[in-house]
């Protein structure tokens, strides 16, 4: 009967200590993961202009002048030459989560189109990459826009 339970001891401890391992695992890959996300985060901050936008067809440069767009913490805001449009987004890695964009409904002739285009475009955006300066946005592979940093 003592053998049996030191037996009995012996695996529960070492479950108890193979758990607690799988914890100490997890709990670490969620903290490199906020520590990421931060940097990303932190890394994505500041004032852009629009370079190239994928109109449905193809990548589709203009004269987006008029566009400006401010990422700062989890939020952005921007307006490509009449309504302001805005929300807030998580990053998770490299993936980038939109999570409610609202924007004003004044009608603009002139850049209508090209507003609609890009709330769009900006509600698919699930990845980006930051690389010399141009924040790419994708949905899977597929680019979707390039914004240029300001400052």
């Amino acid at each position: 009967l003592l053998a049996l339970l030191s037996i009995t001891f012996i695996v529960f401890a070492k479950h108890k200590k193979k758990k607690r391992h799988k914890v100490i695992s997890q709990t670490h890959t969620q903290l490199n993961t906020i520590i990421n996300d931060s940097a990303g985060m932190k890394m994505l901050q500041g004032e852009y202009r629009l370079e190239s936008l994928f109109d449905g067809k193809k990548m589709a440069k203009g004269n987006y002048r008029k566009t400006n767009i401010i990422i700062d913490k989890n939020r952005i805001s921007c307006t490509v030459g009449c309504n302001g449009i805005g929300g807030d987004f998580k990053i998770e890695g490299n993936k980038i989560f939109p999570l409610k964009l609202t924007m004003t409904e004044m009608y603009c002739k002139d850049v209508d189109a090209l507003e609609r285009q890009f709330v769009d475009n900006l509600s698919n955006v699930n990845s980006y990459q930051f690389k010399n300066e141009l924040l790419e946005f994708y949905n899977d592979n597929k680019l979707l826009m390039v914004l240029r940093r300001n400052d």
